[in-house]
């Protein structure tokens, strides 16, 4: 009897499974649908926890069946911890870290301490709000590179630590979708071992509505119109609202070729803060240029926040140097 019940659960836990892997992958039709296609590790889970039961119940298809769909479902998450393409330079490198504070948080000391054990170049602080600013203003480990003033959701600044080496050539705010959400980015040039770079910073809407998600649509597209205007390499590091499971996520990839610099890192979850990492969903990115590559991506504590952050150092990739040199 307990064997017939494992099975039944077990079955129901599949069913379920796929109905959500299924209306994820049509989250274009429907932005509630889309919310279930960033739940990819969370399902992959409950695919192994049925296929214990099934196990348990010593039901043989259901064995089978579980273990085909789990070896589907880790196969792709574990497509993230294979290497990526291209061979880091011997040159300067650069550390880029985004961390979305949390609007609400006043835990100022502890998050700020999570980003310094990061030791970044500089980092894009995102729902930063006055009393934010203030914290930070009062830190003495860290500059002001640039700040935002935003009239909803805090400020979206750039600091650095005081002896950082990196110099923001140009820094300035953009709306990337003037007549909609109005949400400006920051549009930021570097230089990197004497090389132009371009960064930019980005916070997208949450698309726990028709109208948000309408809103963090329209600024991936804008993203992409962004990437495709560079005339030299770049770097999208933000809290993009959005998984790599999403289809609108595959549309950014598709439209621009950038890279995830979570390509033989790991697919590490970001938010919530509060879960242990498995049980993240990864929102906020470091996307690149084939000109760079990713030498290593680190998810760091969240401090106070509901936002891990992420720490990526980033070199010019040797291959695609070779390959742009004249014969």
């Amino acid at each position: 009897m307990l064997r017939t019940s494992l099975a039944v659960c077990a079955w129901l836990g599949v069913l379920g499974v796929l109905t959500v892997f299924t209306l994820g992958e049509l989250g274009e039709r429907d932005w509630r649908l889309e919310l279930l296609s960033h739940l990819r590790l969370p399902i992959t889970f409950a695919l192994g926890v049925c296929l214990v039961m099934f196990v348990i119940a010593r039901a043989r298809i259901g064995s089978v069946v579980g273990a085909v769909l789990l070896l589907l479902g880790v196969a792709s998450i574990a497509r993230w911890y294979l290497p990526a393409s291209g061979v880091p330079g011997e040159g300067d490198r650069v550390r880029i870290a985004v961390a979305n504070v949390l609007a609400s948080n006043a835990d100022y000391v502890r998050t700020l301490d999570a980003l310094a054990a990061l030791e970044p170049d500089f980092a894009v602080l995102i729902e930063v709000t006055a009393a934010w600013l203030e914290a930070v203003r009062a830190d003495p480990r860290w500059r002001i590179e640039f700040e935002e003033v935003r009239r909803f959701s805090g400020w979206i600044i750039v600091i650095a630590p005081v002896d950082s080496p990196v110099r923001l050539d140009i820094a300035r705010s953009v709306v990337l979708t003037p007549g909609t959400s109005n949400i400006p980015a920051i549009d930021m040039r570097l230089s990197l071992d004497g090389r132009a770079l371009r960064v930019l910073g980005v916070h997208a809407r949450s698309p726990v509505s028709l109208g948000n998600a309408w809103d963090r649509n329209a600024q991936l597209r804008a993203v992409a119109d962004w990437t495709d205007a560079q005339h030299e390499p770049c770097v999208v590091i933000g809290d993009l609202n959005t998984t790599v499971w999403s289809p609108y996520y595959r549309t950014l990839i598709d439209d621009t070729g950038l890279r995830n610099s979570m390509q033989g890192h790991g697919a590490g979850g970001t938010w919530p803060g509060l879960l242990p990492q498995p049980f993240r969903i990864g929102i906020d990115h470091a996307l690149h240029s084939d000109e760079l590559v990713t030498v290593t991506r680190t998810i760091g504590d969240p401090g106070g926040s509901d936002h891990a952050p992420v720490l990526v150092e980033f070199a010019w990739n040797a291959e695609a140097t070779e390959a742009s040199d004249p014969p």
